[in-house]
């Protein structure tokens, strides 16, 4: 699999938990529940998948192998790139945070600022996902040579392996199918 496509199948499960997100955000605005094991699994999904895997791909290798060809990283499309991850980072510690005072009975403030950042991160990460495949990729495959893109794809399988090991995939694969059924956006 090219490099390109591999981030490009990543933001196609990253999507699909975006509309399980969006599904609770209105359940909760209509006075809804929400399982606190389901927001823990959307959170997880993301730290793991969308970050710790994901963005890692794009933070450890694509980022670098464009430094290294002689593109800047700390201003244009990479930066805005750069600082989108670590927003992104950051709606998801706080929902985290929030979901942790709905666990401690908390209807009012907390499930509120659960709302908020899960509808922020979506729309964060939407906008991130359509820049990234209209300029930030177009961009690297123009930058890097042939044997620079092929090393990338070598190094998003390893990666991907030592950070999902045996069995993750297909773990975080079943819990995205329920939280979809359970939470239809």
């Amino acid at each position: 699999m090219l490099w390109v496509d591999d981030l490009k199948a990543g933001h196609r499960a990253v999507e699909r938990m975006l509309k399980v997100l969006s599904g609770m955000a209105v359940q909760l605005e209509s006075g809804g529940s929400v399982a606190e094991n389901d927001i823990a699994g959307a959170l997880e999904f993301q730290r793991v998948f969308g970050d710790e895997c994901h963005h890692a791909k794009e933070d450890k290798y694509l980022i670098p192998a464009l430094a290294t060809a002689g593109v800047p990283v700390d201003s244009g499309i990479v930066a805005v790139v750069i600082e989108e991850h670590a927003e992104g980072r950051r709606r998801v510690s706080e929902m985290r945070k929030h979901a942790a005072g709905m666990s401690m009975g908390d209807r009012g403030a907390a499930t509120a600022g659960f709302i908020e950042e899960a509808r922020a991160f979506t729309s964060l990460l939407e906008k991130h996902m359509v820049r990234e495949e209209a300029e930030l990729f177009p961009f690297a495959e123009a930058q890097l040579d042939e044997a620079t893109q092929l090393a990338l794809a070598d190094s998003f399988v390893k990666l991907e392996s030592d950070v999902l090991g045996s069995g993750v995939r297909e773990k975080f694969t079943v819990v995205l199918g329920y939280l979809e059924e359970t939470y239809p956006s």
